[in-house]
Formats: C-alpha cells, sequence, structure tokens
C-alpha cells in the first residue's frame, strides 16, 4: 500500500529525481516556488515512489505529480484524498495539473473525474561531445530593440496557431503585454541569448536559448518549408555544441506540432520522455 509522508532536506535528492521524470526544468521551477512562497502542500510517497506538490499563483492551482512508477488506481485515489480540497476552492478559477505520461493511471483519473486532458509534450535530447556542422552563411544578428514589434509579431504568428489548436491563453503571449516583453528580450540579450534571423532586411526568425536548452525557434510562416528550420538547427547546435561545449542539448516540443518533431528526430534528437497537462477552467 503507498505510503504518504511529508517530506524533509534529506529527501531533496530525490525529489530532484522524481521532478526530473516530469520534466528537466520541473525540479527548477519547484524551488523557485518554494523560496517566494507559492507552494500550499507537498509530499513524498513511497510504494510506488514519487512526490507531489500544490503550488497557488493568484487565481489557480497547479498540481504537479511525479512518480518512478504507474500508481494503481487505488494509489491515485489516495493521493486525490490529500489534495482534494483545492478542487473546491471556490476562489479558484483554474487547476492545471502536470505529470509523467507513464503515469497513465494518473492522467485516466484526473481526465475521467475532475479536469481534461489538456495536451503531451515531448522531452527531446541530443547527446555528443562534437557537432558535424555544415557551412552556412545564415544571417543571425544579436538581438535590436529598435526591432522590438519585428520580434514580437513574428514570434505570436509563428506559434499562433499551436497556441489556438491546444487553447493555450494567452494566444498572442508576447503581444498581449508588450512591455514585459520588452524587458524579457532586453535581459535574454545581455547573455547572447536571443538572435534574429533575417533576409536582408526582413526578421525571418526568431532563436532564444538558455543554458544547453533551444527554449525557441521561430520562423516566419512566409519562410517556412524552405530549409530554414534545419539551418537553424544547425547553426544552433554548432553554437551550443562545439563553441559553448555542452555535451547534451535540450529541447521541448507540443505532440501535435509533428513537423517540428520529425525535424528534430531527422537531425538527431532523440525523445527522452514525455509529460502531459490537464486542466480545470
Amino acid at each position: 500500500m503507498m505510503i504518504i509522508r511529508e517530506y524533509n532536506e534529506m529527501d531533496l535528492v530525490k525529489i530532484k529525481g522524481y521532478l526530473d521524470l516530469v520534466f528537466r526544468s520541473t525540479y527548477d521551477s519547484y524551488i523557485k516556488e518554494d523560496k517566494d512562497g507559492s507552494i500550499v502542500d507537498s509530499f513524498i510517497c513511497e510504494n510506488p515512489n514519487g512526490f507531489v506538490y500544490v503550488s497557488k499563483n493568484d487565481t489557480r492551482y497547479s498540481i504537479k505529480l511525479a512518480f518512478e512508477i504507474n500508481p494503481s488506481q487505488d494509489d491515485v485515489q489516495r493521493i486525490h484524498k490529500r489534495i482534494e480540497k483545492y478542487f473546491y476552492d471556490e476562489q479558484v478559477q483554474k487547476i492545471y495539473i502536470t505529470t509523467n505520461s507513464s503515469s497513465v493511471n494518473i492522467v485516466n483519473y484526473y481526465d475521467l473525474n475532475h479536469v481534461k486532458l489538456w495536451y503531451t509534450a515531448y522531452d527531446l535530447e541530443y547527446s555528443s561531445e562534437t557537432y558535424d556542422y555544415l557551412e552556412d552563411d545564415l544571417n543571425v544578428k544579436p538581438y535590436d530593440e529598435e526591432y522590438l514589434l519585428e520580434f514580437v509579431n513574428l514570434l505570436d504568428d509563428s506559434f499562433r496557431p499551436l497556441r489556438l489548436e491546444n487553447n493555450i491563453v494567452p494566444i498572442d503571449c508576447y503581444g498581449s503585454n508588450l512591455e514585459e516583453s520588452k524587458n524579457e528580450f532586453l535581459e535574454l540579450n545581455e547573455e547572447g541569448k536571443i538572435k534574429g534571423i533575417w533576409d536582408k532586411d526582413i526578421l525571418i526568425g526568431v532563436t532564444i536559448t538558455e543554458g544547453n536548452e533551444i527554449d525557441t525557434i521561430a520562423i516566419d510562416k512566409t519562410h517556412q518549408n524552405k530549409g530554414y528550420g534545419r539551418r537553424v538547427v544547425n547553426y544552433l547546435m554548432n553554437r551550443l555544441i562545439n563553441e559553448e561545449k555542452h555535451k547534451t542539448v535540450h529541447l521541448g516540443v507540443i505532440a501535435s506540432n509533428k513537423i517540428a518533431f520529425d525535424l528534430y528526430i531527422k537531425c538527431g534528437f532523440k525523445q527522452v520522455g514525455s509529460i502531459t497537462y490537464l486542466k480545470k477552467v
């Protein structure tokens, strides 16, 4: 029978291991939320081993469930009894649930009873000490604040169909808060993390990286299906592996974005995990 207990500092290594099963950045999110005081509940599970935590931001709860193996249906009901009260908080309008996709019983239980399946994303990894770079004259330039609107519009235009398809709001996540985007781009640019891809004087692509993670590859819709995606991946892999000496590169892709997924696989990435999102609104 599953044991649910409070955790202590000795469990932090275990907790990181569990949360890494969901997504590589989940543990970092947990640490950040723990520091800012937004976590309202958290506990260790044993037999099977896992970790659950609940955070509250504004008018929504975010629930993360990470397990080494798929919990039984009875175990999932025990977990829900512990966190059930958050589903009936009248002050909260939204609940988001995130779990590793291998936890099928968690996904099925909540999809049938309390929330609805939202979307799935894949965690992809490229692992090598070197990258076989193909020489290319791709025109890559650092971000310039003069072109803020061009960057914002290209990013929103590129991801709007995917966000509409999966009901991810705000649909135009950059243009909906221009001042925030301006500050984010300036901060990213200070560390060389945001770049523009240009065709003469026309912005045709944007890339954003964070350490060894490719956060964003966006190509203007009028320049898609012309080989720019592969060329941008080629540029980024050369930079991250050959120049910055990372031995692994990660990126995430929504499962319904099959064109991007197939491109990354052809470029040598391998799927190392998947994450399922559910929500109640």
